[in-house]
């Protein structure tokens, strides 16, 4: 069995519910990987930087570097107080960052936080910038999720992530996509009624859905792009949020129709690659939302699918993403590939992660 490595993950989501982190241990027997999560934490965004990370793709360049270098100063202290409360000292720590443009086609990826202010607080290797060695190869980068999906959590059909942006892997296609706005959606029109987010999609099942706006959100182009496929934050909000923030109906009712939105998306895929039986897990804050799952199943076996919708353990169910950065950190320094290219779509494997030390004694 080759060495076990302690790593910490750290994930940013699209959906600024602050930091995940996930303190794994990671070992291999041949293509085996064995995995423990030893300690979760979570970190919370005050007042100033929520309104920072709302606002950062539209400041001058100056400002973006600047902010660049606070984000990180404040990511590395987040984590040195985290990991101060495990009692334990990580190999490495992998830090995703908040994403503010993801533009594939462009072969770039910019997310904010930078790994040598990160390292400098914390006193600890860092790695990030995990998607640009698979941009560079022509990939899209993302959805990075299939790697915790086929090496941790085997024997599943499908497994779906409902953040900020929902994405879906299909191990038997060799696929994975990014499919629909999620929470990113549903949170914003929360937001109108002033709540953070819909709990449970309460308001959402007391609304009804409003079909001509249900019709402007899936003739979206995105939608009827073959995969693989990303998508930008930017992207969401000028395509998705905003018609839904502009519309003139009653919140319940837009909230009814962005989740009617994301069900039809997420069981079409489903017909679509022939996935008719077996267990899909499902991930994300979006898998707290009862009237999203509901619909989930409803458009599943009005759709003739057999299929089992399966939500995970709350470590599992909050903390997968920053157990796959833990993931692909791990693969790093083992010199493996941690981003597989018929899932991206890139023209190969590719080792992704940028690395900060800089603490020479380390």
């Amino acid at each position: 069995m080759a060495k076990t490595r302690l790593i910490l993950g750290v994930m940013s989501g699209s959906s600024l519910d602050g930091l995940d982190m996930a303190l794994c241990r990671f070992s291999s027997d041949g293509g085996n990987f064995v995995h423990e999560v030893v300690a979760t934490g979570q970190a919370f965004y005050e007042a100033e930087w929520l309104d920072r990370l709302r606002q950062v793709h539209r400041v001058d360049v100056h400002t973006f570097f600047s902010w660049n270098y606070e984000y990180g100063a404040w990511l590395g202290k987040a984590i040195a107080g985290f990991a101060e409360t495990t009692g334990c000292i990580p190999e490495l720590v992998v830090v995703h960052g908040h994403t503010v443009f993801h533009q594939p086609d462009a072969h770039y990826s910019i997310q904010l936080g930078h790994g040598a202010a990160i390292s400098a607080q914390c006193a600890l290797p860092v790695m990030c910038d995990v998607r640009s060695a698979d941009l560079a190869l022509e990939g899209q980068g993302a959805p990075l999720a299939h790697l915790a999906d086929l090496y941790l959590y085997p024997g599943y059909v499908a497994y779906l992530n409902l953040g900020g942006i929902a994405n879906i892997t299909l191990p038997s296609t060799g696929k994975a996509w990014d499919l629909a706005g999620a929470n990113q959606l549903l949170n914003a029109l929360a937001g109108l009624v002033g709540k953070a987010y819909d709990d449970r999609g309460m308001l959402a099942e007391s609304g009804k859905v409003i079909p001509e706006l249900l019709a402007r959100l899936s003739a979206d182009d995105f939608l009827s792009k073959e995969p693989p496929k990303s998508l930008d934050n930017q992207y969401v909000t000028d395509h998705f949020t905003r018609i839904l923030l502009d519309d003139p109906h009653p919140v319940e009712d837009r909230l009814a129709t962005a989740t009617e939105h994301i069900s039809e998306e997420v069981v079409r895929s489903l017909v679509r690659y022939s996935i008719v039986n077996g267990k899909i897990l499902i991930t994300g804050g979006g898998a707290y939302n009862d009237f999203l799952i509901r619909r989930f199943m409803e458009h599943s076996v009005k759709a003739g699918l057999k299929v089992e919708w399966i939500i995970p353990e709350a470590r599992i169910l909050e903390y997968k993403e920053a157990i796959l950065m833990a993931l692909m950190g791990y693969l790093r320094i083992e010199h493996r590939a941690n981003c597989l290219p018929t899932f991206t779509g890139a023209s190969g494997p590719s080792s992704n992660g940028a690395l900060y030390q800089t603490i020479p004694s380390l």
